[in-house]
């Protein structure tokens, strides 16, 4: 799960580039956050509710849900 929140009032869009793995139970999945619009920088990310990072790329993803 990819969530972004805080402030979502102030968020106008969020731009993703996913690559879906190939087949399931290969981790080779990958969500880079393109661009954020709206809101306050510098916007931290996290993803299945790790700690928020500034990084806006993740890899090696298995197959889920991505929850905005």
């Amino acid at each position: 799960m990819l969530e972004i929140s805080d402030n979502l009032a102030g968020i106008g869009a969020v731009e993703l580039m996913i690559q879906q793995p190939n087949c399931e139970g290969e981790d080779l999945g990958s969500v880079n956050i393109t661009n954020v619009s709206g809101g306050l920088s510098p916007y931290t990310y996290a993803i299945d509710g790790d700690v928020f990072v500034t990084a806006s790329s993740f890899s090696n993803l298995a197959i889920g849900k991505i929850i905005l």
